[in-house]
């Protein structure tokens, strides 16, 4: 989306991504197409001005709240990350709140 920033959205996107995973799973069982709603996401979203890219973009305040969320249960699994694939582009977090997703 070439944002300058992390949003809720990219969060969405990244676990819709390529279809796979427990999280597209759940998307696609609540009926919702996935191709669909990612078009929907980048419209409502639209193409920022930026690169999309580097490692210490900002959060925003729901972002970090999504994440943090996550993490707490993350912590109730007894888990040391947060994923939305198994075993694949973990998102974990820091001591300074940020989140880094691997590629």
């Amino acid at each position: 989306l070439r944002h300058e920033y992390v949003g809720t959205e990219h969060i969405l996107l990244s676990i819709i991504r390529d279809g796979e995973g427990v999280a597209a799973a759940m998307v696609q069982h609540l009926g919702v197409d996935l191709d669909s709603l990612k078009e929907r996401v980048e419209r409502a979203a639209g193409i920022g001005n930026g690169s999309g890219l580097g490692n210490d973009m900002p959060y925003t305040s729901r972002a970090k709240k999504v994440l943090e969320l996550a993490m707490v249960e993350a912590r109730h699994l007894k888990h040391s990350y947060v994923t939305a694939r198994p075993h694949s582009r973990r998102t974990g977090c820091g001591r300074s709140g940020a989140a880094q997703f691997g590629r």
